[in-house]
């Protein structure tokens, strides 16, 4: 596998593989597996009333990884959000840059709608995932929310 990544908008090409790294997802963090399929992605992101949206890392002409977003409204801010729901990466693809291309992706996505803030959460048990957050420059601003960006400076 080269270190080149790029992201991409997903196709409805991409909704096995999709399945696939979101039931490893919830294995790794503890979840049933299997609750996913082609179907399910196919309903959930190309529907008539898509339930979430996504942004797939590739690498030698495969998905490698993904994040799965909504918008929101942040009744903090007074302003429009985006949450990321899932971020994952095959293991194979960790370590050259394709959650970090994600983030930034993610993050220059909602500087584009005006998002004030940008927001995720991570299960305490997923300690590799902390760690790749706190490396970005996350920080803990309570006990239950991992990070929340506020502004287009914080956005990218």
């Amino acid at each position: 596998m080269t270190d080149s990544v790029a992201v991409r908008l997903p196709r409805e090409a991409d909704a096995e593989a999709l399945a696939a790294m979101v039931n490893r997802l919830n294995v790794a963090t503890g979840l049933p597996d299997g609750v996913h399929s082609a179907a399910t992605v196919r309903r959930d992101a190309f529907g008539p009333a898509p339930l979430f949206e996504a942004l797939v890392a590739e690498a030698d002409g495969r998905p490698v990884g993904y994040a799965y977003f909504q918008d929101f409204y942040d009744s903090d801010r007074a302003g429009p959000g985006v949450l990321l729901l899932d971020l994952y990466v095959n293991e194979a693809a960790r370590g050259r840059g394709a959650g970090r291309t994600l983030m930034a992706a993610l993050a220059r996505t909602a500087k584009t709608r005006g998002a004030v803030s940008m927001t995720w959460g991570v299960l305490d048990a997923n300690t590799s995932a902390i760690a790749f957050y706190e490396r970005l420059g996350a920080r803990r601003p309570g006990p239950h929310l991992r990070d929340q960006r506020q502004g287009p400076q914080a956005l990218g």
